[in-house]
């Protein structure tokens, strides 16, 4: 993650690292991915948790190890501020 860059913006990416740092708003979940170069927040929007949770992912409990394929994206736009969205692809823990 530590070489993830505004340029990867739109991008998507197979990461896998330790979550932490968990908080639901409006169904939507917010978690910190990290591995050994670095942090990310990554989202889990209401509408792809259907996805993870038909892959047998707890949405809700997501305190452990996880791999999984996220679009880079930069929000709020401008800012510079790369965060981790799961789109309904490949996720595993």
């Amino acid at each position: 993650m530590g070489s993830l860059s505004i340029t990867d913006a739109g991008s998507t990416f197979m990461l896998c690292g330790n979550l932490s740092r968990g908080s639901v708003s409006n169904g939507h979940v917010f978690q910190t991915l990290t591995d050994s170069t670095g942090s990310m927040r990554l989202v889990l929007f209401n509408s792809t948790a259907p996805s993870a949770k038909a892959k047998g992912i707890d949405i809700y409990n997501l305190s452990r190890r996880l791999c999984i394929e996220a679009e880079v994206d930069e929000y709020p736009k401008g800012s510079g501020t790369l965060e981790l969205v799961y789109r309904g692809g490949r996720i595993n823990a």
